[in-house]
Protein backbone atom coordinates (compact mmCIF):
# COMPACT_ATOMS: atom_id res chain seq x y z
CA UNK A 1 0.00 0.00 0.00
CA UNK A 2 2.44 2.48 0.80
CA UNK A 3 4.48 1.91 -2.42
CA UNK A 4 1.43 2.47 -4.50
CA UNK A 5 1.37 5.89 -2.37
CA UNK A 6 4.33 6.70 -2.96
CA UNK A 7 4.36 5.58 -6.61
CA UNK A 8 1.25 7.35 -7.42
CA UNK A 9 2.69 10.43 -5.48
CA UNK A 10 5.74 10.60 -7.85
CA UNK A 11 3.90 10.60 -11.04
CA UNK A 12 1.61 13.07 -10.02
CA UNK A 13 4.55 15.66 -8.93
CA UNK A 14 7.88 14.36 -11.10
CA UNK A 15 7.83 14.48 -14.34
CA UNK A 16 10.84 12.02 -14.93
CA UNK A 17 9.56 9.57 -13.01
CA UNK A 18 5.88 10.09 -14.72
CA UNK A 19 7.71 8.80 -17.44
CA UNK A 20 9.72 6.09 -16.30
CA UNK A 21 6.58 4.62 -14.37
CA UNK A 22 4.23 4.80 -17.93
CA UNK A 23 7.23 3.08 -19.44
CA UNK A 24 7.24 0.08 -16.94
CA UNK A 25 3.74 -0.03 -17.24
CA UNK A 26 4.01 -0.28 -21.25
CA UNK A 27 6.62 -3.14 -21.01
CA UNK A 28 4.35 -4.88 -17.91
CA UNK A 29 1.49 -4.95 -20.38
CA UNK A 30 3.25 -5.96 -22.95
CA UNK A 31 4.63 -8.97 -20.79
CA UNK A 32 8.26 -8.72 -22.75
CA UNK A 33 10.73 -8.35 -19.51
CA UNK A 34 11.13 -11.26 -17.70
CA UNK A 35 12.37 -9.28 -14.74
CA UNK A 36 9.63 -7.18 -14.70
CA UNK A 37 6.85 -9.92 -14.98
CA UNK A 38 8.42 -12.35 -12.42
CA UNK A 39 8.69 -9.09 -9.97
CA UNK A 40 5.05 -8.74 -11.15
CA UNK A 41 3.73 -12.31 -10.37
CA UNK A 42 5.88 -12.30 -6.73
CA UNK A 43 3.41 -9.12 -6.09
CA UNK A 44 0.86 -11.58 -7.38
CA UNK A 45 1.84 -14.22 -4.86
CA UNK A 46 1.95 -11.89 -2.05
CA UNK A 47 -1.34 -9.96 -2.46
CA UNK A 48 -3.30 -13.37 -2.93
CA UNK A 49 -1.80 -14.90 -0.25
CA UNK A 50 -2.65 -12.13 2.07
CA UNK A 51 -6.44 -12.04 0.69
CA UNK A 52 -6.74 -15.64 1.17
CA UNK A 53 -5.17 -15.16 4.95
CA UNK A 54 -7.90 -12.46 5.51
CA UNK A 55 -10.53 -14.59 3.88
CA UNK A 56 -10.01 -17.04 6.10
CA UNK A 57 -10.15 -15.12 9.21
CA UNK A 58 -13.74 -13.65 7.92
CA UNK A 59 -14.55 -17.11 7.18
CA UNK A 60 -15.62 -16.59 3.64
CA UNK A 61 -14.37 -17.57 0.37
CA UNK A 62 -14.51 -16.29 -3.12
CA UNK A 63 -16.62 -18.46 -5.97
CA UNK A 64 -14.65 -16.55 -8.73
CA UNK A 65 -11.27 -14.89 -8.98
CA UNK A 66 -10.64 -12.36 -12.07
CA UNK A 67 -7.93 -11.06 -12.42
CA UNK A 68 -6.97 -7.18 -13.80
CA UNK A 69 -4.85 -9.37 -16.66
CA UNK A 70 -7.73 -11.11 -17.67
CA UNK A 71 -10.20 -8.15 -17.49
CA UNK A 72 -7.74 -5.55 -19.25
CA UNK A 73 -7.86 -6.92 -22.32
CA UNK A 74 -11.51 -7.60 -22.74
CA UNK A 75 -12.85 -3.95 -21.45
CA UNK A 76 -10.64 -2.56 -23.66
CA UNK A 77 -11.66 -4.46 -26.65
CA UNK A 78 -15.29 -3.50 -25.64
CA UNK A 79 -14.22 0.32 -25.25
CA UNK A 80 -12.36 0.33 -28.83
CA UNK A 81 -15.86 -1.58 -30.35
CA UNK A 82 -18.35 1.60 -29.11
CA UNK A 83 -15.90 4.24 -30.08
CA UNK A 84 -17.63 4.43 -33.52
CA UNK A 85 -21.20 4.20 -32.11
CA UNK A 86 -20.14 7.07 -29.80
CA UNK A 87 -20.53 5.48 -26.45
CA UNK A 88 -16.87 6.62 -26.15
CA UNK A 89 -14.90 9.28 -27.84
CA UNK A 90 -11.06 9.77 -28.19
CA UNK A 91 -9.83 12.90 -26.44
CA UNK A 92 -6.39 14.33 -26.05
CA UNK A 93 -5.17 10.93 -27.29
CA UNK A 94 -7.34 8.90 -24.60
CA UNK A 95 -11.07 7.70 -24.76
CA UNK A 96 -13.49 8.84 -22.86
CA UNK A 97 -17.01 8.09 -21.43
CA UNK A 98 -18.89 10.84 -21.46
CA UNK A 99 -20.47 10.85 -18.12
CA UNK A 100 -22.27 14.74 -18.20
CA UNK A 101 -24.42 13.30 -20.58
CA UNK A 102 -26.05 11.30 -17.68
CA UNK A 103 -25.60 14.18 -15.08
CA UNK A 104 -22.33 12.38 -14.10
CA UNK A 105 -19.06 12.98 -14.75
CA UNK A 106 -16.31 11.87 -17.49
CA UNK A 107 -13.98 8.98 -17.06
CA UNK A 108 -11.17 8.01 -19.07
CA UNK A 109 -11.29 4.12 -20.15
CA UNK A 110 -8.17 4.19 -22.39
CA UNK A 111 -5.29 6.27 -21.32
CA UNK A 112 -3.51 8.26 -24.06
CA UNK A 113 -0.65 5.42 -24.17
CA UNK A 114 -4.14 3.06 -25.05
CA UNK A 115 -4.13 1.27 -22.14
CA UNK A 116 -6.93 0.12 -20.22
CA UNK A 117 -7.85 2.15 -17.07
CA UNK A 118 -9.79 0.71 -13.82
CA UNK A 119 -12.84 2.08 -15.60
CA UNK A 120 -11.83 -0.35 -18.53
CA UNK A 121 -10.59 -3.26 -16.48
CA UNK A 122 -13.95 -2.84 -14.74
CA UNK A 123 -16.07 -3.15 -17.86
CA UNK A 124 -13.93 -5.97 -18.71
CA UNK A 125 -15.01 -7.51 -15.20
CA UNK A 126 -18.43 -7.00 -15.68
CA UNK A 127 -18.35 -8.53 -19.28
CA UNK A 128 -16.35 -12.05 -17.78
CA UNK A 129 -18.58 -12.12 -14.98
CA UNK A 130 -22.06 -11.67 -16.84
CA UNK A 131 -20.49 -14.57 -19.49
CA UNK A 132 -19.78 -16.86 -16.21
CA UNK A 133 -23.18 -15.93 -15.01
CA UNK A 134 -25.52 -15.56 -17.37
CA UNK A 135 -28.90 -15.76 -15.36
CA UNK A 136 -27.82 -13.51 -12.87
CA UNK A 137 -30.24 -10.82 -11.38
CA UNK A 138 -28.40 -8.55 -8.89
CA UNK A 139 -24.69 -7.46 -8.42
CA UNK A 140 -23.62 -5.88 -5.74
CA UNK A 141 -20.08 -3.85 -5.74
CA UNK A 142 -19.10 -3.02 -2.33
CA UNK A 143 -15.69 -0.62 -1.49
CA UNK A 144 -15.47 2.49 0.29
CA UNK A 145 -17.12 5.55 -0.24
CA UNK A 146 -14.23 7.48 -1.65
CA UNK A 147 -15.71 5.30 -4.46
CA UNK A 148 -19.41 6.03 -5.19
CA UNK A 149 -18.92 8.73 -8.00
CA UNK A 150 -16.64 6.52 -9.78
CA UNK A 151 -19.01 3.56 -9.66
CA UNK A 152 -22.08 5.57 -10.69
CA UNK A 153 -19.85 6.47 -14.46
CA UNK A 154 -19.28 2.43 -14.31
CA UNK A 155 -22.64 1.36 -13.92
CA UNK A 156 -24.44 4.16 -16.26
CA UNK A 157 -21.59 2.77 -18.86
CA UNK A 158 -22.26 -0.89 -18.31
CA UNK A 159 -25.91 -0.23 -18.81
CA UNK A 160 -25.23 1.79 -22.18
CA UNK A 161 -23.06 -0.95 -23.31
CA UNK A 162 -25.04 -3.87 -22.13
CA UNK A 163 -28.62 -3.01 -22.71
CA UNK A 164 -29.81 -6.17 -21.09
CA UNK A 165 -28.73 -5.19 -17.92
CA UNK A 166 -31.13 -2.67 -17.51
CA UNK A 167 -34.00 -5.00 -16.61
CA UNK A 168 -31.01 -6.25 -13.69
CA UNK A 169 -29.93 -4.50 -10.64
CA UNK A 170 -26.51 -3.41 -10.59
CA UNK A 171 -25.53 -2.36 -6.79
CA UNK A 172 -22.63 -0.12 -5.71
CA UNK A 173 -22.35 -0.20 -1.85
CA UNK A 174 -20.42 2.55 0.15
CA UNK A 175 -18.98 1.71 3.22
Amino acid sequence: GEAYRLGNEAYEHDEAAKKEIEEVNRTLYAGTDDILNAIREKGIETSRQRIAELCRMLGTKFDLEIFESEAGPVGSALVQAHIADGIFEKSDGAVIFRGETYGLHTRVFLSSQGLPTYEAKDLGNFALKQKRYPEWNHSIVITGSEQREYFKVIIQAIRVIFPEAAEKILEHIST
